[in-house]
């Protein structure tokens, strides 16, 4: 992509365009695309919506973004809202500040941050660092996993080399308490089958935890741990099952 040949697009006011390929896309007001869009940098602090695909070297969201299709960019950096209604792949970091939605896979090499995390399908990854509320309705599968829970979060599989869930201490629901159902309000994870080398978990609810060394920790509920090497069980742990494997 040559820059000097592309022009950029600012959007203040209200604006539509058909999509292309641009320099520089920047959403301050309100700003529609009804067709694809590649760009070197997509930025958005108003109210931005594609309804084709986004190509970006880099996408900001301090506002609102939907994207109707796949997104492939390098990084991306959400400290406000980002729904995407099919999948997002970055060669480098997701970085989640706010709320990001979506509704097909993700996979990145990196996803850090403090936020709302929801895919309604796979997530892949090397790392995966983040403070908050992070639900996967497939698998999850990555070498590092460090999760600390604020609020409730629902995982289906994990999969990772190194897993370390942990409870929350500075809850959101401190804020939102009033607004939010009692289930919600606890720092806490929800699995159907967590499996790693090492496993360290803190007010955690899973079916089967499967491992190499394996900490249950304070406030878990775990059907059934299986372990080759270690396990250490929390006297405040629930565990109706240990298998040595």
């Amino acid at each position: 992509m040559e820059n000097s040949k592309l022009h950029s697009i600012q959007i203040d006011g209200l604006g539509t365009y058909g999509g292309g390929e641009f320099d520089k896309v920047s959403i301050a007001g309100s700003g529609k695309f009804t067709e694809s869009v590649k760009s070197e940098k997509f930025q958005v602090s108003g109210i931005g919506t594609l309804l084709g695909e986004l190509e970006t070297k880099m996408l900001g969201v301090s506002g609102t973004c939907k994207v109707e299709g796949n997104v492939l960019a390098e990084n991306i950096d959400v400290s406000g809202v980002l729904k995407c209604e099919g999948n997002v792949e970055l060669s480098e970091e997701l970085r989640v500040n706010g709320m990001t939605k979506i509704e097909q896979c993700l996979k990145a090499n990196t996803v850090k941050g403090k936020g709302f995390l929801e895919v309604k399908e796979d997530i892949a990854g090397e790392m995966i660092e983040i403070e908050g509320v992070l639900n996967c309705g497939k698998f999850l599968n990555c070498e590092v996993l460090v999760f600390t829970a604020v609020g409730t979060s629902v995982l289906n599989e994990v999969g990772a080399a190194r897993v370390r869930i942990r409870q929350g201490y500075e809850s959101v629901t401190k804020f939102l308490g009033p607004f939010m159902p009692k289930i919600l309000k606890e720092n806490k994870v929800v699995a159907s089958t967590i499996e790693g080398d090492e496993i360290i978990l803190e007010n955690c609810e899973a079916k089967v935890v499967r491992g190499k060394n394996i900490k249950i920790g304070k406030g878990c509920r775990i059907g059934v741990v299986e372990y080759s090497d270690q396990i250490d069980v929390d006297p405040e742990a629930i565990v109706d099952t240990v298998n040595q494997i």
